[in-house]
């Protein structure tokens, strides 16, 4: 059913007359006869005739005419619907994450996110990034961040973050007061890293074997509380990137190092989509999470 055609049948029965709607509508008259044709037709019932002086309803119009208010009324709350998800203050994310970013940058963003668009609905999942890739071409969700990107026709990944790895201390150690610092002095140190066969210390442990440098890793535990809390307690350093401890750093509890030669790899994110399907409040909140990345790294 055309809207412009049950509009037009609107008008003319409040108004009563097909001249003055067309005046209202500013199109010629035949133009508002015709759509009223059209719409008869299409419906097989006739719904309005003319009289002398004015135009009334027939019954069948009668029996029509709240039903069209509805289809008018139905059409201008979706548009507004429409509207508000454009703007961002209606409609629902779907969104998984990597859980380092999930758990350490994640919370920050949704919050102030949510105070801007507090009428959208967001559900979080966090996984691995090779579930969160997954999920995303199997349409569980709509967007994604990863740490690392794959080659998929179908999905798209955009690069948000690339951080270097830093040495991370407690404050108050000898160490925060050098510039940079030289990897065979901080292997003196006591290490706590993550277990093996996590991602983080698989690279730690190639890149330190690749380039010679023996190492003791004095702790190990994939509780990342723990851990933050053993160097911040001196029990020993590690390497992060700051995602990982951004709290901390904001605090000054923790201090990233610079490492002299760094043998490491930058860590970066990106946020995963398939190709084609990002809507406008996807790309709201996209724009929203770059703005909040920049402005708290700025910080550091």
């Amino acid at each position: 059913m055309n809207e412009d055609h049950v509009r037009t049948f609107l008008v003319v029965y409040r108004l009563k007359n097909y001249k003055k709607a067309a005046e209202e509508l500013f199109i010629p008259q035949p133009t508002v006869s015709y759509r009223i044709l059209q719409l008869e037709n299409e419906l097989g019932k006739k719904l309005l005739i003319r009289g002398k002086g004015e135009v009334r309803l027939t019954e069948e119009g009668r029996a029509f005419l709240p039903h069209a208010m509805q289809v008018v009324e139905s059409m201008e709350l979706g548009r507004k619907a429409m509207v508000k998800l454009k703007e961002g203050m209606l409609g629902k994310l779907d969104i998984g994450i990597s859980n380092t970013f999930c758990s350490y940058l994640l919370p920050d963003i949704i919050h102030t996110f949510i105070q801007k668009y507090p009428d959208t609905q967001i559900t979080v999942r966090s996984n691995n990034s090779f579930e969160v890739i997954e999920a995303i071409k199997n349409k569980h969700f709509e967007l994604g961040v990863t740490r690392f990107t794959i080659y998929d026709r179908q999905i798209m990944f955009r690069k948000i973050i690339t951080e270097p790895l830093y040495a991370i201390v407690p404050k108050g150690h000898p160490l925060i007061d050098e510039p940079s610092v030289s990897m065979e002095r901080l292997l003196k140190e006591p290490l706590i890293l993550f277990p093996q066969g996590s991602q983080l210390r698989d690279t730690i442990d190639m890149c330190l074997n690749r380039s010679g440098h023996p190492y003791e890793v004095k702790y190990a535990t994939n509780n990342m509380e723990l851990l933050k809390s053993l160097i911040i307690n001196h029990s020993g350093i590690s390497f992060f990137s700051p995602s990982y401890v951004l709290r901390e750093l904001e605090s000054k509890e923790l201090i990233k190092l610079p490492i002299v030669n760094n043998p490491f790899p930058p860590r970066q994110s990106y946020i995963v989509y398939r190709k084609n399907e990002l809507n406008s409040l996807d790309e709201i909140f996209i724009e929203h999470l770059l703005r909040h990345i920049d402005l708290r790294y700025a910080n550091l």
